[in-house]
């Protein structure tokens, strides 16, 4: 019973984000400013399981949430550790995700602003960031517009990465549990 909640509400979350998903086009990224509507749910709800969220799925959570305005606004700032590899020869290289996500908060629907998005490459102990909300499609995309092959997984790997966090804290605020009697 448990499985079938949790896979109706992941569905729903994925249905809140289906039509605006963030995506790696020719032109750049898009849909980085997105408004979900949710179901009779109060900004104050909205707003405590956002906060319930980063508390419980950050190991620093005052380093995460960096900025509010209680019942309308949150600032989401983090990290996704390896979510992308990149092969080169032999070797695997992982960049880390860094991104800062606005929420605005009203009743029954949320805006959510990404503000930045820095892909960290790291190479020996170094870091090479690449600003994805600047980039054009270029490292995707050829001139005519089709999709380069080697980067295909990579553009897949972020974008998958990017929409997962979205869908997970849309999945957070929808969370009506009651408190277990453990």
């Amino acid at each position: 019973m448990k499985k079938a909640i949790i896979l109706l509400a992941f569905s729903v979350s994925i249905n809140a984000l289906s039509q605006s998903k963030v995506e790696i086009t020719k032109d750049g990224i898009i849909n980085t400013d997105q408004v979900i509507k949710l179901d009779s749910i109060s900004a104050k709800e909205i707003y405590t399981n956002i906060n319930k969220y980063i508390q419980k799925n950050y190991s620093n959570p005052s380093y995460v949430a960096k900025g509010s305005i209680e019942n309308e606004f949150i600032s989401i700032n983090g990290i996704k550790k390896n979510c992308v590899t990149e092969k080169v020869l032999l070797s695997n290289f992982y960049s880390d995700l860094e991104y800062y996500f606005n929420i605005d908060i009203k009743d029954s629907k949320i805006r959510i602003t990404t503000s930045k998005l820095i892909l960290n490459k790291k190479i020996d102990g170094s870091n090479y960031p690449t600003d994805l909300l600047n980039i054009k499609g270029s490292d995707y995309f050829k001139e005519d517009g089709s999709l380069r092959k080697q980067p295909l997984k990579k553009k897949e790997e972020i974008e998958n990465a990017i929409n997962t966090i979205l869908i997970d804290i849309v999945s957070s605020i929808k969370d009506k549990k009651t408190k277990s009697d453990w």
